[in-house]
């Protein structure tokens, strides 16, 4: 690359002087910080600053949708929760507002880069943060599990948690469904370390409480 010496005027005080800038001996970073400073304004648009001007101005246009829904898609998930993007300014969706699933980990139910319909709770332009759920945005599966799962119906479900402290195992009748069979309801000589996650097992459901979201269920024979 032909790189020439380029005259550059300086003027001081009353004076204006000429003098020759031989850009070969400038380090690199010295020739950045100079280009920097002669670019126009717009081309620095994808700064910080103007990235954080511009999260703002959506944050203060979503906070006069307040209860509506939007698409989003998922920039970061953490334990506690999902940072989605609606429309250029992020948000945070607790792991208690992913679902009606119970989950404690937001790990398990999204992942980066995943579409998803979110709610806007509330906004605080002050701290430039906004709460969302996508759990407003999903029908209530209990809403229709007591006529589902009647009492003394019997019913195909998949192993979704296996209880640590050996109390029982927690099985899935549907998504956001679980029932809980108990160490008692288990077959005799069975414990709940002889099941594994997924596996596929039919129960009898023996009581459904849809008001604090229970079911209870057992793996005994007929």
């Amino acid at each position: 690359m032909n790189v020439r010496p380029i005259t550059h005027t300086v003027q001081r005080a009353a004076c204006t002087t000429s003098r020759t800038l031989n850009f070969r001996r400038w380090p690199v970073a010295a020739l950045v910080l100079l280009l920097l400073t002669l670019l126009p304004a717009p081309l620095l648009a994808g700064s910080p600053d103007a990235r954080a001007d511009s999260a703002l101005t959506r944050l203060t246009e979503l906070s006069k949708h307040v209860g509506e829904t939007f698409d989003g898609r998922v920039t970061q998930v953490l334990e506690h929760g999902a940072f989605v993007n609606v429309g250029g300014a992020d948000g945070l969706v607790h792991v208690t507002d992913m679902g009606f699933t119970g989950a404690k980990d937001a790990r398990k139910l999204v992942k980066v880069g995943q579409a998803v319909r979110v709610t806007v709770l509330s906004i605080d332009l002050e701290k430039k943060r906004m709460a969302l759920s996508m759990r407003r945005s999903q029908d209530n599966p209990w809403m229709q599990a007591g006529a589902k799962y009647r009492v003394g119906t019997r019913v195909q479900a998949s192993v979704s948690e296996i209880s640590t402290t050996g109390f029982g195992i927690f099985v899935a009748l549907e998504p956001s469904v679980d029932a809980l069979v108990h160490v008692s309801d288990l077959p005799t000589g069975k414990k709940p370390t002889d099941y594994k996650v997924g596996q596929t097992v039919e129960v009898l459901i023996l009581n459904v409480d849809t008001t604090k979201r229970r079911i209870s269920a057992s793996l005994k024979p007929r």
